[in-house]
C-alpha cells in the first residue's frame, strides 16, 4: 500500500487477497500457509499474492479478468515471471492437476474456467473446491522431501504436451 494515502489500487489488492482468504481458508488453517508477498499493477488490473508454508509456496495470480495458479518450492523467486534465471520455479497448477490424473486417473477432476462471465468469487470458490482435492500431493511434490520419481515423471510429461 501506499504510505499516507490509500488509493483504489490498494482497495482492488485488499478485496482480492480477502477474496483469496475466504475462499481458500483452509490452505491458511489447515496447512499454515501465511502472505509473504504481493504485487499490485495498473490500478489493480494485475495482481499477484504468494502465500507461503513450511514446504512451499503458492501464487495467486489475477490478470485482467484472469484468475491463475502456481506451486513453487520455498526457495523460488517471489516474482511475478513464472521463470528466473533460464529455471521455471513455479508450475501452473492447471498442468500439476492434468499430470496428477495421468498419475491417478480414478482421481480426476475437472478444471473451473479462468473466469470469462463467471465473478470472481464464482472462480476463486471452483478453484479452491478443486484444489482441495489435490493439495495433499501438490504440497508434497514441491516439498523438501518429494516422492521418490515424481518430478523425473513431471518432467517427462511436460516434455511431451
Amino acid at each position: 500500500m501506499t504510505q499516507g494515502a490509500y488509493t483504489m489500487a490498494d482497495a482492488v489488492q485488499s478485496d482480492f487477497r480477502a477474496a483469496l482468504v475466504r475462499h481458500f481458508a483452509y490452505l491458511f488453517n489447515d496447512y499454515g500457509f501465511q502472505f509473504t508477498a504481493s504485487l499490485n499493477e495498473r490500478g489493480g488490473e494485475y495482481q499477484m499474492q504468494i502465500a507461503t508454508s513450511p514446504d512451499c509456496q503458492i501464487k495467486f495470480t489475477l490478470e485482467q479478468d484472469a484468475f491463475s495458479l502456481y506451486f513453487a518450492r520455498t526457495d523460488a523467486p517471489r516474482v511475478w515471471p513464472d521463470e528466473a534465471g533460464g529455471v521455471t520455479w513455479w508450475h501452473a497448477v492447471a498442468m500439476l492437476m492434468v499430470f496428477e490424473d495421468r498419475l491417478h486417473p480414478n482421481q480426476a477432476v475437472s478444471l473451473p474456467p479462468g473466469r470469462g462471465d463467471i465473478p470472481l468469487d464464482g472462480v476463486l470458490q471452483a478453484y479452491a473446491t478443486l484444489l482441495r482435492a489435490y493439495v495433499d500431493r501438490m504440497i508434497k511434490a514441491f516439498s523438501p522431501t518429494p516422492p521418490p520419481g515424481w518430478w523425473a515423471a513431471y518432467d517427462i510429461f511436460i516434455s511431451s504436451v
